[in-house]
This record gives C-alpha cells, structure tokens and sequence, in this order.
C-alpha cells in the first residue's frame, strides 16, 4: 500500500539498545505500538531494529518520545527514509511447490 496515498508517508528505521534484562519486555512493548509495523532482533550495534510509519513530523517526534520512555530502552538511532526504492513483503520461493 502506498503510504503517501493514505497519509501516512513518513517512514523510518530506528535502532533500539535494551538492557539484556529487559530486551523481551521491550521487543513486547514496541509490538503493541500500532505506528511500529516491523520490530526485528539484531547482531551489531543495536538489539532492536524497528520499522516505524506516521504521518507527520509531529506524530515522528510523539513517537519517537513514546519509544523513548518504554522501560528497557537505552538509547534510540532513527534513519528517516527519504526514497523507498522497493519495499516487498512477498517471500521469495523458487517453487511455488514448497507452499506446504
């Protein structure tokens, strides 16, 4: 679905440091805020990778803070998307066969 053409077009990646005591009560949290379409774990720099969406830079900014003030957060490290150049959600299967 288009986000622009329903008015929800601004989209951003952000990078989510937890404690290691409360990474699951997070990940939980952060799956109950409807905004956060997608909330992955992760290697690397960040234990949380999320995928938000809104509508303003006002909604941006209110959630942002929202994530914030979940209990476990540590730190945030948001990527504004300026361009999607693809965006898909099928899976990619070789053989349709393996729908089973």
């Amino acid at each position: 679905m288009d986000g622009k053409r329903v008015g929800v077009d601004i989209t951003a990646i952000v990078g989510v440091e937890t404690g290691a005591k409360l990474y699951d009560h997070v990940a939980k949290a952060l799956c109950e805020i409807p905004e956060v379409l997608e909330v992955y774990g992760a290697t690397a720099e960040f234990d949380l990778i999320i995928k938000i969406r809104t509508s303003t830079k006002e909604s941006l900014n209110n959630l942002l803070n929202r994530i914030r003030r979940v209990d476990g957060v540590e730190d945030i490290y948001v990527f504004l998307i300026l361009e999607i150049f693809k965006e898909e959600h099928a899976l990619p299967l070789k053989d349709p066969g393996q729908l089973k």
